[in-house]
């Protein structure tokens, strides 16, 4: 499979799992490899096939590529290359005015004790509590980074092959793992670092596979450009002849992963992974130790053929990119991610016609860092923040919005799986008391919230809420809530302490008897004077 690259392709939005695609009408979809690979769409004339699912850009090896300015103004429209070092012309030279860089470095599996920039552990378990080590294998074949230390770019790897008794749904007991610092398109450094992870159930396949293998290419008019030669959609990795065929996580198993990277990586974090928890302590003065755990999470997809006419014209637009004609973009696949605004369009378009039923479901165990603004509460860049988590279709593309004391969060979906049954919603979000306080100018006394489900409309969705604070971190949960589009409102409370009441005593006599008195304002009985 060959797979040409250009920079708008290359995005962090969420690095997840492709479901099957489905047309006029749903179809059953099994729990096999197969839901991991879309189908050619048999769509007729002026129809588009719109899949709006998390999505896998199918790389499982580490590479850097300089794209140089191009003569027609154009963006991301220059000669390419594959970057090892900082050049002094042409498209690695990153120092160049208007040169831009976009890759992934997948991080190597940590050999020694005092080295960052890598996977320290990944554990399996059947439960939060039973979880234990997987054994490191192997790394993959395929392309390696010498790193580039005065970029600040570590060394890169492979995707890293692991072993654990766990057996997952198709009865292997075999997971990959990958870390990758995605570098973007405004420069490379820690303004344009984010992180992604998955940990990927596999099992191995023979066929005619291939080592991944990036090559430079002339296209048509002349232009340098990057080719990946190697890639296959249903694959977590290939080598020559063999395939790690992406397999589901058994029902209810828990994963971690423990990872030493630099402080650059900061913020927050969003995850398919239910019941989470997260930790960040200092490795040392440049780099982190975080530790991420959770349940894997069942994920709804939706992907379905429609004439164009029928779509609204604000989902039209969405065809028509850079300025090109819509008719160009016409009968077409077109992949949605769910954190774009154009699924929350997609998902209200295509409602009455899927039935409002999702078509197809995966498992997956992902994390990656949002690019996140505004509020300096919320978007302080020197330590990480908190995770957000859900398993809704398509879900807000940035943290939680604070206004009037409230954070609200959107999401939506099918109301009903591929099977019949409900569709049940999941939202948690783990925060750093840290920002509560700077939010609301909360002390250190312990954090409560209140948690409600609403659809846009106003109606009231009914959830299940939950809300814990310790650690240093404040869990808010919202669960079994329906879908199409609601919105998760939470308000932050803090009991205001009373203030120390001062008491102090009172030695009265009469006579010979003396008796003491205590009080906020302590007077002597009857017939007793103060003792002086």
């Amino acid at each position: 499979m060959k797979r040409g690259v250009y920079l708008k392709t290359r995005t962090t939005l969420l690095v997840v799992l492709v479901t099957v695609l489905f047309q006029l009408t749903l179809f059953p979809v099994a729990a096999n490899a197969d839901q991991w690979a879309p189908v050619d769409p048999a769509y007729g004339t002026n129809q588009v096939a719109v899949a709006v699912t998390d999505q896998t850009l199918v790389q499982d090896f580490s590479d850097i590529i300089g794209i140089a300015p191009s003569s027609d103004g154009l963006p991301n429209d220059g000669n390419q290359a594959i970057c090892t070092s900082v050049a002094s012309s042409g498209p690695c030279n990153f120092h160049a005015p208007g040169d831009l860089a976009t890759g992934s470095i997948l991080l190597p599996v940590c050999t020694q004790a005092t080295q960052s920039n890598c996977i320290a552990t990944v554990s399996i378990g059947t439960s939060a509590t039973t979880m234990e080590p997987a054994t490191f294998v192997r790394a993959t074949q395929g392309p390696s980074f010498p790193g580039i230390p005065s970029m600040g770019m570590p060394e890169g790897s492979t995707v890293s092959l692991w072993q654990s008794s766990v057996v997952n749904a198709a009865g292997t007991t075999t997971y990959a793992a990958d870390v990758a610092l995605n570098y973007q398109p405004n420069g490379l450094g820690a303004s344009g670092l984010s992180l992604s992870a998955q940990i990927q159930p596999y099992s191995q396949v023979s066929g005619a596979y291939v080592v991944p293998d990036p090559q430079v290419v002339k296209d048509s008019t002349g232009v340098s450009r990057v080719e990946f030669i190697g890639a296959a959609s249903s694959c977590a990795w290939t080598e020559a002849g063999t395939c790690g065929l992406r397999e589901d996580f058994a029902p209810g198993t828990f994963a971690s992963m423990s990872i030493r990277v630099t402080n650059s990586i900061s913020g927050w974090f969003f995850g398919r992974l239910q019941s989470p928890s997260i930790s960040v302590q200092p490795f040392n003065a440049t780099s982190q130790l975080l530790n991420i755990t959770g349940e894997a999470m069942t994920v709804p997809s939706l992907e379905v053929t429609s004439p164009f006419p029928t779509l609204s014209p604000a989902f039209q637009s969405f065809f028509s990119y850079n300025g090109y004609p819509v008719a160009l973009f016409n009968n077409l696949l077109d992949t949605i991610s769910p954190n774009m605004p154009q699924a929350f369009a997609a998902i209200d378009d295509l409602r009455v016609g899927a039935n409002n039923t999702a078509s197809g479901l995966t498992t997956v165990w992902t994390i990656n860092t949002y690019m996140a603004g505004g509020n300096p509460c919320i978007g302080d860049g020197s330590k990480i923040l908190g995770l957000v988590t859900t398993n809704a279709m398509a879900y807000d593309g940035s943290v939680p919005a604070f206004a009037n004391g409230f954070f609200t969060y959107h999401v939506a979906g099918m109301h009903y799986l591929p099977d019949g049954s409900v569709a049940s919603g999941t939202y948690d979000m783990i925060m750093a008391d840290s920002v509560a306080r700077c939010l609301y100018g909360f002390t250190n006394a312990p954090i409560s919230a209140t948690i409600s489900v609403s659809e846009n409309s106003g109606v009231e969705n009914i959830a299940t809420t939950t809300v814990s604070d310790s650690g240093g971190w404040l869990h808010l949960g919202a669960y079994n809530f329906n879908f199409s589009d609601p919105v998760i409102s939470m308000h932050l409370t803090q009991a205001v302490a009373k203030k120390a009441v001062k008491r102090r005593s009172l030695t009265c006599v009469r006579g010979s008897s003396r008796v003491i008195v205590r009080g906020v304002r302590p007077i002597c009985p009857i017939g007793f004077r103060v003792n002086k």
